[in-house]
């Protein structure tokens, strides 16, 4: 518990900085969301904004999706 989310942002970046990933296909997307739900129970809301905002737009690309309704609810939740 006290690893877990420098863990997950260790592997979030490794995604990220992957040249096997397309930085606007849906890895990506989903890899933001990640760290933006992190960022958002850390209570670091900006973070948690710029990653989820890049996520919405990543994501939207690709039409209506659960994971985008999830996006959603997280940013309203953040009042965005």
């Amino acid at each position: 518990m006290v690893t877990g989310s420098s863990r997950i942002r260790a592997l979030m970046a490794h995604v990220l900085e992957s040249p096997h990933v397309d930085p606007a296909g849906h890895y990506v997307g989903h890899a933001q969301m990640i760290l933006g739900l992190l960022f958002k129970i850390k209570k670091k809301r900006a973070l948690a904004l710029q990653h989820l905002n890049e996520a919405k737009r990543i994501l939207s690309q690709f039409g209506p999706s659960p994971m985008l309704t999830r996006l959603d609810a997280a940013l309203m939740e953040l009042g965005q």
